[in-house]
């Protein structure tokens, strides 16, 4: 069974979403009142890993040996057990810039 069409489906998902977080800028992003656009940014990362690592093909993985793969399983890993240690302006730049241009990337394939 041909996963792609799916996967493609959650990776423009995901980007709309990223997306939309960066719309809202890095002040509301950062803001220690409101952690929601935080909390939805981190989410995201940990859905991108787990489609990355149990549903995106491993030849489509395979033809992007620029993707760092085991950083970004790395940082899901920080979000989804120690979240309050994680850098939120790291997460800012990795949810604005760096993961958009990933999925860009995966799209583009």
């Amino acid at each position: 069974m041909d996963r792609l069409p799916a996967v493609r489906d959650e990776l423009e998902h995901i980007l709309v979403s990223l997306d939309q977080i960066a719309n809202r800028g890095e002040a509301a992003f950062l803001d220690p009142e409101d952690e929601i656009l935080y909390l939805a940014g981190s989410h995201l990362i940990v859905n991108f890993d787990d489609l990355a690592q149990n549903r995106l093909p491993q030849e489509l993985r395979n033809s992007h040996p620029e993707i760092p793969w085991k950083r970004i399983t790395r940082t899901r890993n920080i979000l989804a057990h120690d979240y309050l240690a994680a850098d939120r302006e790291i997460v800012w730049v990795a949810v604005s810039k760096e993961l958009p241009e990933l999925v860009r990337l995966l799209l583009a394939t």
